[in-house]
């Protein structure tokens, strides 16, 4: 390293201990759908309850016990329009949830696609399946930019065994490639989930929860969320940095949904596990390889966006009973 790199790196390390010492505990509540500030001319509007809550190990969580009109608006069009209730233990309601004579649990476990982004209460994943089941009720057990880190970190708690009355039924992981990217901390999703939990792989198959990106992560993930992130023109710019998933990022992502699935099965009375993958084709040999779960390919790019309309939550509903996951 030459004496202008150094002096560089020293100069970047001191503005990074600077920001760790005065902002470290200023865990955001999301504060794009508080504020209406707009990033890449989206924008988000908030009428009622704080849809989040700061949280020291998730970053950032469902309110509990919340109600949330929010309105989403690309360049000043309007995208969606969706109410968003949290229960008392700050998962999303069904206003089917609640029909008697279910004796079955169906985790839905993901980020903002099991939670139902843009979808208001009665057009969600889990509604629709639980006015279709007479046994199985529908739980979403993600939430906006959660990826597999938050995922595991629900089962490493075990939080879910003492809040799910139906201990026997089946869970489905809906994911894809950029559920992988927030589980990596990759440049481009440090702007919203700096203080989302980071992972390290002790040994294969084997994690251990290290605190969050922002101040646990890599010097240049702790760079980007200390120093980059709250500057609107360097986060425009992180997408030159975008590098596409490879090979091993995937295999290691097959390991922790390994894991999650290890912990459900020590929690609950499990029937069956299932991944709904969104992601590339070529990218399906490689879970096949590092993970003994059974994959359904689901396509997205049939959506208009990233998350399902309300007759793409039906199509996946669709898509369950199909292939007798659900029935």
């Amino acid at each position: 390293m030459n004496y202008l790199n150094l002096k560089i790196l020293t100069i970047f390390t001191i503005l990074l201990h600077l920001n760790l010492y005065f902002f470290a505990d200023n865990a955001t509540s999301n504060d794009l759908i508080r504020y209406g500030q707009e990033v890449g001319g989206v924008e988000f509007k908030l009428r009622g309850d704080d849809l989040t809550t700061p949280d020291d190990v998730f970053g950032r969580i469902p309110q509990p016990n919340s109600k949330s009109d929010i309105e989403k608006y690309k360049n000043g069009k309007l995208i969606y329009k969706a109410l968003y209730t949290i229960d008392q233990y700050g998962l999303r309601i069904s206003s089917a949830s609640h029909l008697p004579g279910k004796t079955k649990h169906f985790f839905l476990i993901d980020g903002s696609v099991a939670f139902g982004e843009g979808l208001s209460d009665d057009s969600t994943i889990a509604h629709l399946i639980n006015t279709r089941s007479k046994i199985y009720e529908a739980y979403s057990l993600g939430f906006l930019g959660y990826g597999p880190n938050d995922n595991w970190l629900l089962f490493k708690q075990d939080q879910l065994s003492k809040k799910i009355k139906q201990k026997k039924g089946s869970a489905i992981i809906i994911t894809g490639d950029q559920d992988i990217r927030r589980f990596l901390g990759t440049y481009d999703h440090l702007l919203y989930a700096s203080t989302s939990p980071y992972l390290v792989e002790k040994s294969p198959g084997e994690f251990e929860y290290r605190g969050n990106f922002k101040k646990n992560g890599s010097l240049m993930q702790r760079l980007i969320s200390n120093i980059c992130a709250p500057l609107i023109f360097c986060g425009q710019h992180l997408s030159y940095f975008y590098k596409k998933t490879d090979q091993s990022q995937i295999a290691l992502a097959a390991r922790v949904f390994a894991s999650i699935e290890k912990m459900y099965r020590e929690q609950f009375d499990v029937e069956d596990f299932t991944i709904l993958w969104t992601g590339p084709d070529e990218y399906i040999p490689i879970w096949e390889r590092n993970t003994k779960t059974k994959i359904i390919k689901f396509d997205f790019d049939k959506f208009d966006s990233s998350h399902p309309s309300v007759l793409g939550a039906k199509q996946i509903v669709d898509s369950l009973f199909l292939n007798k996951i659900l029935h």
